[in-house]
């Protein structure tokens, strides 16, 4: 996987270019766009700190919780080395990971090359060299066994895995992706004429965020909250 170079605080947006080159081989490795909505604290509201951002979960075999421990402090690790850091959610089989760029700088129109836009929260490469970083540390887990190979499986909804500018600003709300959705009658999880209650998959297939309900790895229509 090509690893790129970190670039200096405030970063620009991913271009067309670096998207072209560096998503398709993250895509490839189970990663995908989501909303930072989802682990906004509750009393936070506030649309302009929403952000896309890079996520995955790392699923490690049950009888080897030992070894996302050990993940996690390469997480730690690497977060300290790169001077970048990400939001880690754990539970007993997986670590869940969400990278996006606070300090990050919307591309500027070509009509208006000499003005910087102000900063906003976005996906960077410094969110990519981290994502990759991270892959290859997680390798020798799948190797030994201790990590599950589901975890590499690539998202089969085309909407998480966007490959233009635009696709990944619109997964910067909730609503946005929603209504990017809307209009969908498919199962969520594979796309196909049923609900997605129905589907063969649906405890296979990760969702692109946490259920909005209790916030864990699954999908919200499968969730005993209340």
């Amino acid at each position: 996987m090509p690893l790129p170079e970190a670039p200096k605080y405030p970063c620009p947006y991913l271009s067309a270019e670096e998207i072209n080159k560096y998503l398709p081989p993250l895509y490839d490795q189970g990663w995908r766009i989501g909303s930072s909505h989802f682990t906004l604290p509750k009393h936070v509201a506030t649309d302009a700190v929403q952000a896309p951002e890079l996520a995955k979960e790392f699923f490690f075999a049950r009888e080897h919780s030992e070894a996302g421990i050990a993940f996690i402090e390469e997480v730690e690790r690497l977060q300290s080395q790169e001077n970048h850091h990400c939001t880690v959610l754990v539970n007993s089989v997986c670590v869940h990971v969400r990278i996006h760029t606070h300090s990050a700088r919307p591309l500027a129109p070509a009509s208006t090359s000499n003005v910087k836009p102000q900063t906003k929260p976005g996906i960077t490469l410094r969110d990519v060299r981290l994502a990759t970083l991270l892959e290859e540390a997680f390798r020798p887990y799948l190797t030994a066994g201790t990590a599950l190979w589901r975890s590499q499986l690539r998202n089969i909804r085309a909407t998480v895995r966007p490959m233009t500018v635009g696709g990944i600003e619109r997964l910067r709300h909730v609503g946005g992706r929603r209504n990017v959705w809307a209009f969908d009658p498919a199962c969520p999880v594979c796309g196909q004429k049923h609900r997605g209650e129905d589907c063969p998959q649906k405890h296979e297939v990760a969702p692109p965020s946490p259920c909005r309900k209790c916030g864990q790895m699954h999908w919200q229509f499968l969730c005993d909250a209340q």
